[in-house]
């Protein structure tokens, strides 16, 4: 029986799809698993004991992310700081066979190999940008999407990444995954071959050489691992009989993810957008924005709005037709992976090369100029942007489902390698 510990301090979406790794081996395996976070996701965690009941979960003393994005950075800094300097009195406690670890947490794998476990990271984005941080980390740059004019004159504020403490921050995070990321033994990641072939090809030509004894396991989605049943149980009443209420592929799910909300100001464009073309949807919204929005909202009889939304629930239900995202790495891949369209709006971080990556598969459609500059975008041109996703939702449809089918078969031989993997020789 294999002891396995994971480690993560970043955001509650890249917690899930550990928690969702962690799932796995707990159903399908003997293994004993415990995952270690910060106080503020340790809390927001006890809440759901059903989806990990026999998960154990270890609180860190970890400071709480602030309301502000810059004090969010300070968190994390501080959340990685403290977690390095509790490791080792957290291993001495308890024998484990391997330790998983994420992307933000490299400076974790030198302590834990130290005390001859076996370090794993577990990257909750695409190989291409692994191969980016490992060679290229100035993810600020703009794409080829970001270019698309709009008539509307534009002040370009600081992009998330131009921003000094930004910069100061992810540099130190490059150089210590660059450091340290050599030494685990394996590379989980949370992607297909069928999605990423071109930067698959890449990685075969350029990083396998340069990481020959690292080895590189394609396991994703890792969602497809959770259960309906499972997925079900999160779901609240409210939700469930909405989606129920509706016509297959008639509903639009809307969020920007666990950790970015819109401004006030986006917030009610885009509920006048929602409202005008008069769509059926779900929309996650913060508390901060909902306050913000017209009064008597709620009387909208076509829409739901929820301050938490369990994602796969929604994915997963034959009511929903198409995903407007922010673009994580984690939402798009559990979208596309379900067979649903995205209508992209990215906000920050890599996101903005997420939505290249899936315009150009031809399963998504992008709102250009979105708050990754720092603009409003009015109304009148999401109603556009909508319309174009609606008259390309059958050919967008057909590309998702063919990588839903892939997807399905990646999912299969990854739950073989993660049976494996966690295996203790």
């Amino acid at each position: 029986m294999s002891n396995v510990l994971f480690l993560s301090t970043s955001s509650y979406g890249h917690i899930f799809r550990m928690i969702c790794l962690a799932h796995f081996l707990l159903n399908e395996t003997d293994c004993q698993v415990s995952l270690a976070t910060n106080g503020y996701y340790f809390d927001t965690l006890k809440t759901r004991k059903h989806f990990h009941k026999n998960l154990k979960l270890i609180s860190l003393k970890n400071g709480l992310y602030g309301p502000e994005e810059r004090e969010k950075l300070k968190a994390m800094e501080s959340n990685i700081d403290e977690l390095v300097k509790d490791l080792p009195s957290l291993l001495e406690k308890e024998k484990y066979d391997f330790v998983v670890t994420e992307f933000f947490l490299a400076s974790a794998i030198p302590i834990v190999q130290s005390f001859g476990i076996k370090p794993i990271m577990y990257s909750s984005t695409g190989i291409f940008l692994v191969k980016m941080y490992l060679e290229d980390p100035v993810i600020g740059k703009p794409t080829k999407l970001d270019a698309v004019e709009t008539t509307e004159e534009v002040d370009k504020p600081e992009a998330p990444f131009e921003r000094e403490d930004a910069k100061k921050f992810f540099a130190r995070i490059v150089k210590e995954f660059r450091d340290y990321f050599p030494l685990c033994t394996n590379l989980i990641m949370n992607s297909f071959e069928k999605l990423e072939s071109d930067f698959y090809d890449i990685y075969n030509k350029g990083l396998k050489d340069e990481l020959k004894d690292l080895k590189v396991d394609f396991v994703g989605p890792i969602s497809n691992v959770v259960k309906d049943e499972d997925v079900k149980q999160e779901a609240p009443q409210e939700l469930q009989e909405f989606l129920d209420s509706k016509e297959e592929e008639s509903v639009l799910y809307v969020s920007m993810g666990s950790e970015f909300a819109m401004t006030d100001e986006q917030a009610v464009e885009m509920y006048d957008a929602l409202t005008s073309l008069n769509l059926n949807f779900v929309w996650s919204i913060k508390k901060d924005n909902l306050k913000l929005l017209p009064a008597g909202y709620s009387d909208y009889k076509n829409g739901v709005f929820l301050d938490w939304v369990p994602q796969l629930f929604v994915l997963r239900h034959p009511a929903t037709y198409g995903y407007l995202s922010h673009m994580g790495w984690n939402s798009s891949i559990e979208s596309i992976s379900n067979g649903i369209p995205l209508l992209s709006w990215p906000q920050a971080a890599e996101q903005h090369r997420n939505a290249d990556a899936f315009v150009e598969k031809e399963v998504a459609v992008l709102v250009p100029n979105t708050s990754f500059h720092g603009r409003v975008v009015p109304s009148l041109e999401i109603q556009e942007h909508l319309k174009i996703f609606l008259e390309k939702k059958d050919i967008l449809k057909k590309n998702a489902l063919l990588l839903k089918e892939a997807a399905e078969e990646n999912s299969k031989v990854g739950s073989e390698i993660l049976k494996k993997l966690f295996t203790k020789k």
